[in-house]
């Protein structure tokens, strides 16, 4: 649906030009949600700004479902657009419109007749939930209720594609988490494509089929969530992920360790489940079948995309042939060990 070539956009600044975007390469599947992720001045705003040209490229092309919008005449673009949708972190409604004039703008701007209007307009307050505020204004609603109306509003064109651009930041943890539901059901039911840029790796957890993550204008990493999450490459996504989903060593714990000897016959691990063991009571079966000591000292069990990862961090004494043991056998059963024995010099951006 979305195939972007070799994007480059550079802007001219008082000291020379800028580079926001550096020879990015992407493509979004039909009906997929894409998250794109990145500290601020990653380049994600620019990127997500360059698929319906509101930021025109220096180089590079954007396809969007098979057309090369970098080639239209202005007029073949301004067509082009109504079959994409953008909501936005801020809104970016009409304090003097109620909500119904809020989302039947575009069709106003497209010359529809009233009853055509209304016939499109009410249908969508009833799908984000807003039919009882059809008469209100901006300032009579709640943020979350602010964005639904941001959302019919973009919906009103019946785009193929839904670009959000941080569309979660500026409310609550709740309402996010109520906003991101309306977007995947809307997706479901409306066959939507949806491209979500945010700084928040727990929106791209709950919400994204695929992610990319940005660094400097540059995808420095992108793939299935699921695997990005369990097996992040890039020492910047690994950042991310760390407190997410639980590599990281609470303080207090590493303070604890760093202050403690470990004894020879001791070893501090670190466990990666994914896949279809990671329900199995492998830490059980490694202490009845090897006769180790196994202390659980930290651990997570979370799921992405209804499939089930954990890690956790444990303390295992045993004669080196047991642990060496142990270490085969969690191997033969798909889960990643890492030796954490020197706590001290635990560098906590790597993990």
């Amino acid at each position: 649906m979305i195939e972007l070539e070799k994007l480059t956009k550079r802007y001219a600044g008082p000291s020379g030009s800028v580079e926001a975007l550096r020879d990015v390469s992407l493509s979004v599947a039909p009906g997929e949600i894409f998250g794109v992720i990145g500290r601020s001045g990653a380049g994600k705003s620019t990127l997500i700004r360059c698929i319906n040209l509101l930021e025109r490229p220096t180089a590079g092309r954007v396809r969007v479902a098979g057309r090369d919008l970098t080639a239209l005449s202005a007029a073949e673009l301004r067509a082009a657009r109504r079959e994409i949708g953008m909501i936005f972190q801020h809104f970016n409604l009409l304090s003097s419109r109620d909500v119904f004039g809020n989302v039947a703008l575009p069709l106003e701007l497209r010359g529809e007749s009233r009853a055509a209007i209304r016939d499109k307009v009410m249908p969508l307050l009833d799908l984000v939930g807003l039919s009882d505020r059809a008469d209100r204004y901006p300032s009579q609603l709640s943020g979350g209720q602010k964005q639904r109306v941001g959302i019919a509003r973009a919906l009103a064109t019946d785009p193929k594609v839904l670009l959000c651009d941080e569309a979660t930041s500026a409310l609550d943890p709740e309402t996010t988490d109520q906003i991101l539901e309306l977007i995947r059901d809307i997706r479901d039911r409306l066959n939507l494509t949806v491209v979500l840029i945010t700084h928040e790796m727990a929106v791209v957890k709950e919400i994204a089929d695929r992610v990319a993550v940005m660094e400097r204008g540059s995808v420095i990493e992108h793939g299935a969530t699921y695997d990005v999450f369990t097996r992040p490459q890039h020492a910047t996504t690994r950042s991310f992920v760390a407190d997410l989903i639980g590599f990281n060593l609470p303080p207090a714990l590493e303070k604890r360790l760093a202050a403690a000897r470990l004894e020879g016959n001791s070893r501090l691990w670190r466990l990666l489940f994914t896949g279809p063991h990671a329900d199995d009571p492998v830490i059980a079966e490694l202490s009845r079948n090897l006769g180790l000591d196994l202390a659980i000292l930290h651990g997570r069990i979370d799921e992405i995309q209804g499939r089930p990862f954990g890690v956790m961090v444990v303390q295992a004494r045993g004669d080196d042939a047991r642990l060496a043991a142990a270490k085969s056998y969690l191997a033969s059963r798909k889960i990643q060990v890492e030796e954490l024995n020197d706590v001290v010099t635990i560098d906590r951006a790597a993990v």
